[in-house]
C-alpha cells in the first residue's frame, strides 16, 4: 500500500500496538498504571483523524475497510468519535491509579470503540 492507505495502516497498526501494550500493563504489569494514561492518549489523538485517513478515493484500493466506510460516512465519524471519547475515559481511569478502573475502561475501548467500529467498517480478519 501506499498513500494515504499505507499512512491509515500505519495509524491503525501503531493504535494496535498501543492496545497490546495497555493490555498488558493492565493484566500483567499493574505498577505501570502511571504509563497507561500516555498510550490511551496517543489511541485518543489518532481517532481524531481516522475520518480523514479514508478520504474518499481510498476505496479504490484493495484494503480491510468495507465499502460502509463512505456509504454510512456519518456512522463511521461517529464511531471515530466514540473511539476517541473511550480513549479519553482510560485516560482518565488511569489517572485515578487504581488498575481495576483502568482495566473496565480498557474493556469498554476494546469491545464498544475499536470493536464496534472493526463490525461495521472492516473486512473480518482470518
Amino acid at each position: 500500500a501506499t498513500g494515504s492507505v499505507a499512512y491509515r495502516q500505519h495509524s491503525m497498526t501503531a493504535m494496535a500496538e498501543h492496545m497490546a501494550a495497555l493490555k498488558v500493563a493492565l493484566t500483567e504489569q499493574p505498577q505501570l498504571i502511571v504509563e497507561v494514561g500516555a498510550h490511551a492518549a496517543a489511541i485518543a489523538a489518532t481517532s481524531e483523524f481516522i475520518p480523514a485517513m479514508f478520504p474518499k478515493d481510498g476505496n479504490l484500493v484493495d484494503s480491510a475497510a468495507l465499502p460502509s466506510v463512505w456509504d454510512q460516512s456519518a456512522d463511521f465519524a461517529a464511531a471515530a468519535k466514540r473511539n476517541e471519547d473511550l480513549a479519553q475515559k482510560l485516560t482518565d481511569a488511569a489517572a485515578s491509579g487504581d488498575p481495576k478502573i483502568a482495566l473496565a475502561a480498557f474493556a469498554a475501548l476494546g469491545r464498544q470503540g475499536c470493536g464496534g467500529c472493526h463490525e461495521t467498517f472492516r473486512k473480518a480478519q482470518g
